[in-house]
């Protein structure tokens, strides 16, 4: 009987200690689980899964603790981008890009000296944090760093052409947020991104205050656009006997904070965060507006050049906003010149040819703006349908002085001739130059001596004679 139990006992013994076998290899197992997806979310946050570098989130700790083990050392603070790398994204594809970031990556890894690091802020924007001893001396070793990258990346048989944009901010004595670090860079960037021959920007109070202003009308332009604060003005476009032949509009916008906001700007900061199409689309409408009251007061006609952005062009909404806006107003639509402004590139030039071409075939008038400068406008002069080009104001600045000057306009006369177009120079100042281009056989032009305000008088259509 003693035996019996004794084996009973025996077998609980054998069973708990099974069980706590078990339980203990179930809390390894738990505990090996719990490190694992540590380690898996601490490498997430703070390592960097192309470069293999520190994120963004492990940066700031990092800079913060290299400022502070050297208070004595002048540090700058240095943010570089891709100019134009979505495109460099599609054209090779989504791993090799990754590539070049990585080849990047290893590039800035073995140019760094002690105590200095940097990181892969989000998709081509890496952060840089340097010792400098002068402006001057930093410069020069961005630019050799620039060599070092661009003649090394691996881009294969691709003839894409990689160019960098650097932004600099000198650390100052005392840093309250690393975040204000990246930002000021980031604005010493913006104002030289897609230049070719100063890749390097630096920060100052100057573009602290630009910077503030762009800030300043972002903040205000859909309750501008709303309240219909853009004021529409006309600058008049005449024929050399200085009759009227048609205007130019431009728009003012007055904002309480800051004053008059030149247009300039404000199209620039709208081009750059996408709201130029609805400023387009006011700006059509604003002229249609003028157009049917002079229809309604029974006063001579004449057509309004209307300045698009190549962004506006592209819109594949346009051709039909632009078309509402002609239903509603009852107007020909050759009262509405569409003019073309350029900017310093511009890309999907077959999707802006296939809009101008559908809109031409409504029946509006399409102009080029600054026609010839740059290579954007002369291969929009090759594929638009163009009706009138109108030269850029520097082309008749200094014609009384440069022979050179004159040849350029008189060839340019004779390009807008040979291509059945009519050629409008804006700028004009003066009646020696007003003569001079008339001379040269210029059909119409503008500028402050034509007057910005357009008077009621009787005029010549333009909509008839083209």
């Amino acid at each position: 009987m003693q035996g019996k139990e004794s084996d009973g006992l025996s077998l609980v013994l054998i069973l708990c200690a099974a069980g706590l076998c078990g339980l203990a290899l179930f809390l390894i197992y738990i505990f090996r689980q719990y490190n694992f997806t540590r380690n898996s979310l601490y490498k997430a946050a703070y390592t960097d899964p192309i470069t293999q570098g520190p994120t963004w989130t492990k940066a700031r700790q990092e800079i913060r603790e290299l400022l502070a083990r050297n208070p004595q050392e002048k540090f700058a603070f240095v943010i570089f981008d891709i100019n134009k790398f979505k495109v460099l994204n599609e054209r090779l594809g989504y791993l090799k890009a990754n590539d070049i970031l990585r080849h990047i990556g290893t590039v800035l890894g073995e140019s760094l000296g002690k105590e200095e690091m940097f990181c892969r802020v989000q998709a081509d924007i890496f952060q840089l944090l340097l010792k400098y001893q002068t402006p001057e001396q930093l410069k020069n070793r961005l630019e050799i760093l620039n060599e070092q990258i661009v003649n090394s990346v691996p881009l294969g048989q691709n003839p894409f052409q990689l160019i960098l944009s650097f932004g600099v901010y000198f650390v100052p004595e005392h840093v309250s947020s690393i975040n204000d670090l990246l930002v000021k860079a980031a604005i010493a960037r913006d104002r030289i991104k897609g230049k070719y021959d100063d890749i390097v920007g630096f920060y100052n109070e100057k573009l602290q205050s630009q910077f503030l202003l762009e800030q300043e009308i972002e903040n205000n332009m859909e309750q501008a656009l709303h309240q219909q604060a853009f004021q529409l003005h006309l600058s008049a476009i005449r024929n050399m006997d200085g009759t009227l032949y048609a205007a130019e509009a431009f728009f003012r916008w007055q904002l309480p904070s800051c004053g008059e906001i030149p247009e300039k700007l404000f199209r620039k900061v709208f081009t750059k965060n996408g709201f130029i199409y609805q400023m387009d689309l006011y700006a059509a409408e604003k002229v249609c507006q003028f157009q049917r009251e002079r229809i309604d007061l029974k006063k001579d006609l004449f057509p309004v050049f209307l300045n698009l952005s190549s962004d506006t062009l592209r819109n594949p909404q346009f051709a039909a906003g632009l078309a509402r806006l002609m239903k509603r107003y009852q107007l020909d639509s050759r009262l509405l010149v569409l003019q073309a402004s350029p900017q310093n590139e511009i890309s999907q030039t077959d999707t802006i040819a296939a809009m101008a071409n559908r809109l031409h075939e409504e029946g509006f008038v399409l102009s080029l703006d600054q026609a010839g400068k740059g290579y954007s406008s002369l291969e929009l002069l090759k594929i638009l349908p163009l009706e009138v080009i109108k030269i850029e104001d520097e082309a008749v600045f200094d014609l009384q002085e440069n022979e050179r000057a004159r040849r350029l306009a008189e060839s340019l006369i004779y390009m807008a001739k040979q291509l059945k177009m009519k050629i409008i120079f804006g700028g004009v100042k003066t009646e020696k130059q007003k003569n001079i281009l008339k001379n040269l056989g210029a059909d119409f032009i503008a500028g402050p001596l034509m007057g910005e305000g357009v008077v009621p008088e009787k005029t010549d259509l333009l909509f008839q004679k083209l």
